[in-house]
């Protein structure tokens, strides 16, 4: 209906349309072979950063780039993503611990802005960053994750448009100074958002709720154990699974956020503290049933405004 159309859903069908018709041009849905994609991409790299960076350094920033981020990121996206890797390298160098970089832009075709977090890779910051967005009144849209093989997380989220009255450049410093207070342990996000805690703005009066939905699945991957929410939308919703996979033990590494209309439906590849998948049927029960709790406890909070229960 007119009320769930925005432009961010309105590109969505867009992009459908076109790659469809990409389709139905070519006649086949077989892709490229990977290592030929990858060596297209190395030559755009280097094309388009030629006398940027010396060569030695410009090769390792590749080398270190995952299969998966080379296959699923445009050579454009590569080419800033290592600027911002310089950048980010400058600050390694200083403190380990909070270096961050993180850069916004404007997605005019999709009416969204598009935000790229890069940090040392460690358990949790998935979520800390969702929090950190959150903190701010943000609402993620989507968001992809990798991380290279040198540890070093590039995380992209996609958040609705701040709204009238609020500036982005401001906003965006407050977003980035509040998740390295909380990547340094001076600020809890835990105790900020329970504070936060409200009727949600996503909510409309009267709409009937819809029960929450998780599903576990180790059938899909070899490596990685799948972990499916499926969800009313509401701000915040996103800290709260992302951070409860983390208090289950699971190191998410691949997690893929989709919110249409009033509906998310959240992937995420996980293992457990060890490396491996979850393979115990008591454990992925366990899994669920939290998972399942949660989201139940956050739905009842927000609907009475008050905090969520304590956490075990």
């Amino acid at each position: 209906g007119p009320r769930a159309w925005n432009d961010w859903i309105a590109n969505l069908v867009q992009e459908l349309f076109f790659k469809i018709l990409h389709t139905l041009d070519q006649g086949e849905l077989a892709t490229a072979d990977a290592s030929k994609a990858a060596q297209k991409a190395w030559k755009g790299v280097q094309q388009q950063m030629t006398g940027s960076l010396p060569q030695e350094r410009l090769e390792g920033a590749f080398d270190a780039m995952s299969s998966r981020y080379i296959l699923n990121t445009a050579v454009s996206d590569m080419t800033r993503h290592i600027e911002l890797f310089e950048r980010y390298s400058e600050r390694l160098e200083s403190n380990e611990r909070t270096a961050l970089i993180m850069d916004a832009r404007r997605d005019e075709a999709g009416g969204c802005w598009e935000l790229t977090f890069i940090a040392r890779d460690r358990t949790g910051l998935f979520s800390m960053i969702a929090g950190a967005l959150t903190l701010n009144s943000l609402n993620i849209l989507s968001s992809d994750i990798y991380t290279w093989r040198d540890c070093t997380a590039v995380d992209v989220f996609r958040v609705a448009d701040p709204g009238a009255g609020r500036i982005p450049e401001e906003l965006w410093k407050k977003v980035e100074r509040d998740l390295e207070e909380a990547l340094d342990g001076r600020l809890s996000l835990a105790e900020r958002l329970d504070r936060k805690a409200g009727p949600s703005v996503l909510r409309r009066p009267g709409r009937p709720r819809r029960l929450p939905k998780v599903r576990v699945d180790n059938e899909v991957s070899d490596f990685f154990t799948l972990i499916e929410v499926f969800a009313d939308d509401r701000v915040g919703l996103l800290y709260e699974v992302t951070r409860e996979l983390t208090a289950l033990g699971l190191d998410i590494r691949i997690a893929r956020i989709s919110t249409k209309a009033d509906q998310v439906a959240d992937v995420f590849y996980v293992r457990d503290a060890e490396g491996r998948r979850v393979e115990g049927a008591e454990e992925i029960e366990a899994i669920r049933s939290a998972l399942r709790r949660r989201l139940e406890e956050s739905e009842r909070a927000e609907k009475t405004g008050s905090v969520p229960g304590p956490r075990r």
